[in-house]
């Protein structure tokens, strides 16, 4: 499709991310007359380009086909990070309309068909993380630092950990394999979180032990498993994740969020912490960190006063806690500082269009 395709969707871009972003700000949502406009442009601008190509013989199928793929893709990528809590179902929403709205011409670096609108995450998500990690790095001193150094040099987890990424890294491949696609590192990275937090959040299965399994059916007929490429991937993918999630985010649990009297809570905001009854009846507290993508991470299951996600407290969630203020045993409850999703992710789409794909590809060649 000719590049001139982008500036027939950009003003549509602009107005969808500028309205949405400020009403994300203001008020904290994102209003579905804003996404269904959003869906109603992309959808019959490309129904008129593809009348148009075709009135000048120059029809290309497989671009509307990966089209809409991409866009079915995207569905089910927002519907997930919707279901674990890493974002609201606007936030999800909204990413799709940007996924049917920036042209695949658009990515000329990390161009992958069908998975293509990963980029726009991937643009959103770097910068985000990079900020972020900048404020925890000046908000906390090198005692605290050391100190979840240290602790998250858990050589039990780690080892646990290889074993479970050893397997289903072997999976993604097979995937990709099959389906006859080659990813580049940072989009199979992102592929495999969005596995990992599929298998967790659908399958009732522990899934460190569905890992530990596939682990040792990779050893028994994958003849490539224990080759320095395969191994040296495996060390890099386990480096960063016990990076970021060992250590960078529980350095900034305590920076990121505050503690917030039971009585002044209020609708929408995101517990940092769970409240649960042990044994004897007594309520309880335990912290929680926003990106939790093992299930063996998690204790044993317990019957919690309010699910903890992205859509944060509930009215009833509030009233409960209120009227149980007295008998909880403490009087704060640790929330997330909020974050309007839709300008990160607005950026995210400019710097797709500035960067022709994948911000960090580009940059690197």
């Amino acid at each position: 499709m000719a590049d001139y395709t982008l500036y027939l969707f950009l003003p549509m871009i602009l107005f969808i991310g500028i309205v949405t972003s400020y009403e994300d700000i203001k008020t904290g949502k994102i209003r579905n007359k804003w996404i269904l406009a959003g869906l109603i442009y992309a959808i019959f601008m490309n129904i008129g380009l593809f009348v148009y190509h075709s009135a000048l013989g120059d029809v290309r199928i497989a671009y509307f086909i990966e089209l809409l793929i991409t866009g079915g893709f995207s569905l089910v990528v927002g519907f997930v990070l919707w279901n674990v809590g890493l974002w609201t179902a606007g936030d999800a929403k909204l990413y799709l309309v940007y996924s049917l709205l920036v042209p695949l011409s658009t990515y000329v670096y990390g161009h992958i068909p069908y998975f293509s609108s990963t980029n726009i995450l991937i643009n959103t998500f770097v910068p985000l993380f990079v900020y972020f990690t900048f404020l925890i790095a000046v908000r906390t001193n090198m005692k605290e630092k050391l100190h979840y150094f240290l602790k998250s040099l858990d050589f039990k987890q780690i080892g646990t950990l290889g074993l479970f990424f050893f397997g289903f890294m072997w999976v993604s491949k097979l995937l990709f394999q099959w389906i006859g696609i080659n990813m580049d590192f940072f989009t199979s990275v992102f592929i495999f979180f969005i596995l990992i937090v599929s298998v967790e959040k659908f399958l009732s299965i522990g899934t460190i032990y569905i890992g530990i399994g596939l682990a040792v059916l990779r050893i028994i007929f994958d003849k490539n498993a224990l080759s320095a490429s395969s191994l040296q991937l495996l060390l890099i993918t386990l480096g960063l994740f016990i990076i970021v999630r060992f250590f960078i985010l529980s350095l900034g649990y305590a920076v990121l969020t505050r503690q917030t009297d039971i009585g002044l809570l209020k609708p929408g905001m995101v517990p940092a912490e769970r409240v649960y009854r042990d044994s004897k009846g007594n309520f309880k507290k335990e912290s929680m960190l926003q990106f939790t993508l093992m299930g063996y991470m998690k204790k044993k299951k317990k019957r919690y006063l309010f699910e903890a996600d992205a859509k944060g407290l509930s009215v009833a969630d509030v009233n409960r806690l209120k009227k149980l203020e007295k008998s909880l045993g403490f009087e704060h409850l640790r929330v997330h500082q909020t974050v309007s999703f839709a300008p990160y992710l607005f950026g995210g789409v400019l710097l797709t269009i500035m960067f022709h794909g994948n911000m960090i590809i580009s940059l690197l060649t």
